[in-house]
């Protein structure tokens, strides 16, 4: 194959990959300084600031995502997780309805934990940390972003484990126990999880 049409490939690749980072990079900074007043059509009944944080969320998986390998599939029949398994209610963002399902959440004495949020038969978020690396996925692994730890504090599966160890999280989550349970508040984009473990 010629050598300009490797290299015309190679442009073409990297503009397809570029120009949508950069469109969403434009957009958060026009909603930062006030020129965009109105939250386009595709997101109906969430606020500017929900937009910016979400958008800038995808901007950042988008990115560390690229160079990181996906983490190998965990094992909880081997020595050292202790398992707890729920129910919980997930708000997803403000403006969306509320989801029930099932909850497991798995952590270990090496600091690894593993959560699924499951509504038969679907599985809508895996979390997991694993040797100082952090995977999320939403659906049955059709949307999949991971990186080194630090793992993000925008979603409250990170926040989770931390909470019931009596760890501190991250400041934009609210976090406080219940009658039957607990219950995880962001006002900053109004996603919610309130839930209880039965063993």
């Amino acid at each position: 194959m010629p050598y300009y049409s490797l290299m015309d490939n190679s442009r073409r690749t990297a503009f397809s990959i570029l120009y949508p980072l950069f469109s969403i990079l434009v957009f958060i900074l026009r909603i930062s300084e006030g020129r965009v007043t109105r939250v386009p059509d595709i997101f109906p009944g969430l606020r500017s600031v929900s937009i910016l944080y979400l958008l800038s969320s995808i901007l950042a998986f988008t990115l560390t995502g690229c160079s990181t390998a996906p983490l190998p599939p965990t094992n909880l029949s081997t020595p050292g997780w202790t398992v707890q398994q729920g129910q919980a209610v997930w708000k997803p963002i403000a403006g969306r309805p509320d989801i029930a399902g099932d909850l497991l959440m798995a952590t270990n004495t090496d600091g690894d934990c593993f959560i699924q949020f499951t509504k038969t038969p679907l599985t809508l978020a895996t979390a997991r940390i694993s040797d100082g690396r952090w995977q999320l996925e939403f659906g049955n692994d059709q949307y999949s972003w991971r990186g080194k730890n630090p793992p993000p504090t925008r979603f409250v599966w990170f926040q989770l484990p931390r909470a019931l160890a009596g760890t501190n999280i991250a400041r934009n989550w609210q976090f406080q126990s219940t009658t039957n349970g607990w219950q995880f508040a962001n006002h900053h984009t109004g996603e919610t999880l309130e839930g209880e473990f039965f063993q």
